[in-house]
């Protein structure tokens, strides 16, 4: 468990990139006159992790019974439950010939 809190913690660390657009007045700096049609791709894979830990705050079962929150079934008495999830984000840049007119997207 160690051994991969260290690596996502290496591997967000070393794959960081500055923003290109900081505010609404940093836009277009890419659209130049171009001879030719352009497609630019670009993008970037998020991993997140996390270690929860006691999410009811020992105040045991509901009036029905029932935790506040999933326990384990092999491990009832356990507090923890690791966690993780991934993001894939890609920007799309399609330039036109001749002009200054682009259009963009970013799929999540």
């Amino acid at each position: 468990m160690k051994a991969l809190f260290c690596s996502l913690l290496l591997s967000t660390s070393v794959g960081t990139a500055p923003a290109w657009a900081t505010g609404f007045t940093d836009f277009g700096y890419d659209i130049l006159a171009r001879t030719k049609t352009g497609i630019e791709i670009d993008g970037a894979l998020r991993l997140r992790g996390a270690f929860l830990h006691n999410l009811d705050l020992d105040r045991g079962l509901t009036p029905s019974g029932q935790p506040l929150f999933p326990v384990s079934l092999s491990q009832p008495s356990r507090q923890g439950f690791p966690y993780g999830d991934m993001r894939l984000r890609t920007d799309l840049a399609f330039y036109a010939p001749g002009s200054i007119v682009a259009v963009k997207g970013r799929v999540d």
